[in-house]
């Protein structure tokens, strides 16, 4: 079996087969081993990775690919990671997509549980012997959630920027009308930075109140005669971004796009939703596995963009390869 071996969640699969591809034809010698799973009648989970010894992943480097929606997923990470550190594995490479419950990242009222803080600690107290852990995320809703986990692993954000601007440049829209838009008053930063890369302007919608009926009062920049491009860092029920849609056009914009990084609708009514609104394209990463439902990919008002090439050049940096052999120890 090869220095390297790579696993994944059944949810990640069309990223993991791209990500092996990339990473053999770039001269990494890897190998794909399986993970079976079922359920018992009771509701018990039942795993067994497919190896032919106890000593088969002895010594080698995993990579392990899922992305996180559920509860279900997250302990799902937690029960394999930990029998990879059992089997030996001398580095575990978790890279993680889509991470659940980014939004709830802070406390605003007494007594709520900042659940993205839990699920990062339980994943950081997956063992950590041999070289250690590492966690690659994309584009997280803060970049402080990296500083949740505890004990000895390294952690890392990669940032689907360059995949989006390639989807916007794509549509061979008029970049000296568009101006690159907001759902709400926060994310100034990603706005601002998609902003300075096509050398646009920028505007803000107010998410509090009713501005439908006078849109100018709801946005933060004039957007008369404009191409809005909304900029947001994840869609889960598509309502901010229909709103601010709406809000837009109210204040004379002429046409509405929006670009995100993480399509997580949970609902076949939220996809239909969004293709049926006012927004024209909508450009999104494949970092969720609802990107690849029949609803998604049937509809020509979705565009998306593939991250398995960031990832596994992140990857090829952290692997051991023969031009490399050092990075097996980083």
């Amino acid at each position: 079996m090869s220095e390297v071996v790579i696993l994944e969640h059944p949810n990640a699969s069309y990223l993991s087969q791209d990500i092996y591809q990339d990473l053999q034809d770039n001269g990494v010698s890897i190998n794909h081993v399986d993970v079976d799973r079922s359920t018992f009648p009771n509701g018990e989970k039942y795993y067994r990775i497919h190896v032919d010894s106890n000593f088969s992943l002895l010594g080698k480097t995993g990579v392990y690919i899922a992305s996180l929606t559920n509860d279900d997923e997250i302990l799902d990470m937690y029960r394999v990671g930990t029998a990879l550190v059992q089997a030996g594995l001398k580095r575990r490479i978790f890279v993680i997509p889509f991470f659940a419950y980014l939004s709830l990242d802070r406390v605003g009222l007494t007594g709520e549980i900042m659940t993205a803080k839990c699920n990062s600690m339980l994943l950081g107290l997956t063992g950590s012997a041999g070289e250690g852990n590492v966690f690659v995320f994309l584009d997280l809703h803060i970049t402080s959630l990296l500083h949740y986990f505890e004990g000895p692993c390294l952690r890392m954000e990669l940032y689907g920027k360059n995949a989006l601007l390639r989807g916007i440049a794509d549509q061979n829209w008029d970049t000296s009308n568009i101006i690159i838009g907001s759902t709400n008053l926060r994310h100034a930063n990603w706005v601002n930075s998609y902003a300075k890369s096509l050398g646009c302007q920028v505007a803000f919608c107010r998410d509090k109140g009713n501005y439908i009926g006078d849109g100018s009062m709801g946005v933060v920049g004039d957007v008369t005669g404009k191409h809005v491009v909304i900029f947001d860092d994840m869609i889960r029920s598509g309502e901010s971004a229909i709103s601010a849609t709406k809000v837009y056009l109210a204040a004379g914009a002429k046409r509405v796009d929006l670009v995100a990084s993480h399509l997580a609708c949970f609902d076949i009514m939220h996809i239909e939703g969004l293709i049926e609104s006012e927004i024209q394209t909508i450009i999104v990463t494949n970092s969720h596995p609802v990107t690849q439902s029949e609803a998604v990919r049937s509809s020509p008002k979705f565009v998306v963009v593939d991250v398995s090439n960031i990832i596994s050049q992140s990857l090829y940096e952290m692997l051991p390869s023969p031009e490399k052999p050092h990075r097996a120890s980083l």
